[in-house]
């Protein structure tokens, strides 16, 4: 062999390490003690679950907290603390009891834990009411331990073994919810929190870490090309938001917040 080939060799030997370290491949096939590829925005934390931590845009105070879940993975259910025997619980607590792996908080409530909008759990309707204003625009639903968001006025209670609903939806096919940016609110601060789904179908969730606004959250997630948000749908915020992982070895995350009565978890299929 010359040593111009040996050159050469070496060259496209050097230039192949270089790409598989500098790259931002992602890997799917993953075990569970290995690590991403560097620079990766998607960090993984267990089978069927990725972790990422946001900035929020044009807020310097602010972050995301936000979980990817595969849906295959996962069958998703309404927790609801009342079902337990309580008006109320964290949804740590809520979600260690229906034994899930991922919990976050709902829907709104009032001054006696009652879930206010409509609710519908294991094909008992809770609350029948379908409120109008475009704060509850938005309805969760949920069939088979598959979940979708859908306006509440394609909502259909016949359809759907549990239903949810709350709001405002934030992003829409891509895009930001017509109309939403005239809402009274949109430019308030609070904690947020939030459930969507990636162009590719994964469930997003979220609570900010820090006050933010809805705009600030439509901002950044629309301008965040790696997120590739599809839909965006507003749950309850403020001292209600929190959201809980864990698996048999540790806690994913741990947001808490005050005891809220419904939550939505998320369990692995076997």
């Amino acid at each position: 062999m010359t040593n111009n080939s040996k050159k050469i060799i070496f060259f496209c030997f050097v230039l192949f390490i270089s790409i598989f370290i500098f790259s931002d491949v992602k890997l799917d096939n993953i075990g569970p003690n290995k690590i991403l590829a560097k620079n990766t925005f998607w960090k993984y934390a267990h089978r069927g679950i990725k972790t990422a931590e946001i900035k929020i845009f044009n807020n310097e105070y602010a972050t995301i907290k936000l979980l990817k879940i595969d849906p295959k993975c996962f069958y998703a259910n309404i927790m609801y603390s009342r079902d337990i025997g309580k008006p109320s619980m964290s949804v740590r607590s809520m979600t260690k009891s229906y034994k899930n792996t991922i919990g976050i908080n709902a829907n709104y409530f009032d001054e006696n834990d009652y879930p206010l909008g409509h609710l519908k759990i294991k094909g008992k309707i809770i609350n029948n009411y379908i409120a109008e204003p475009l704060i509850y625009s938005g309805i969760i639903t949920f069939k088979n331990g598959k979940i979708k968001i859908i306006h509440r006025d394609d909502y259909i209670p016949e359809r759907y073994d549990e239903a949810l609903q709350v709001g405002p939806r934030l992003i829409s096919n891509g895009k930001i919810t017509y109309g939403i940016e005239n809402m009274i609110d949109y430019k308030s601060y609070s904690r947020r929190s939030i459930l969507g789904f990636d162009k590719n179908g994964s469930i997003i969730l979220g609570v900010t870490y820090g006050i933010t606004s809805w705009k600030e959250i439509v901002d950044t997630m629309l301008k965040n090309s790696e997120i590739n948000i599809e839909s965006l749908i507003n749950l309850d915020g403020g001292s209600s938001a929190q959201i809980y992982a864990t698996t048999e070895e540790k806690d994913i995350i741990d947001e808490r917040g005050i005891s809220v009565p419904v939550g939505i978890g998320f369990k692995f299929n076997n």
